[in-house]
């Protein structure tokens, strides 16, 4: 993933000129699958200017934290992660398009998963995300 990023911002940098700044959302239920491919992922983002923001364990959690009540579960896996979701938001299907995503995923909604997930946090000051 970190490798397809590194590509596209090159593309689009190209024709569009620099980003303020990337980030790549990133699973830490995977990362340990192989923790020499995780080392190489994060020096080459590093080396290309991508932050990571790591979903904890996996996106369905860090979408969870957006909605309403939620921001502060941890579900331990990912299996836990998706069932929580559905069961606080019974329209939700993996996979959805970000379009359906937006529908539900306001700027307050951001900001409340931010504040329990540090790189998203830390990315959203980067763009300067809900400043006037």
């Amino acid at each position: 993933m970190i490798e397809t990023a590194v590509k596209r911002k090159a593309e689009r940098e190209r024709n569009r000129g620099a980003y303020a700044a990337c980030a790549v959302l990133l699973d830490t239920d995977t990362r340990q699958q192989s923790l020499s491919r995780t080392a190489e992922g994060e020096a080459l983002a590093r080396k290309h200017g991508l932050r990571l923001v790591w979903q904890e364990p996996c996106h369905e959690a860090l979408l969870l934290r957006h909605l309403p009540g939620c921001a502060m579960q941890r579900p331990q896996t990912s299996a836990q992660a998706l069932a929580d979701l559905e069961r606080a938001w019974p329209d939700y299907r993996k996979g959805f398009p970000a379009n359906a995503l937006a529908r539900r995923i306001d700027e307050a909604a951001v900001l409340r998963a931010a504040a329990s997930t540090p790189g998203l946090q830390g990315f959203l000051t980067d763009i300067e995300f809900g400043r006037d």
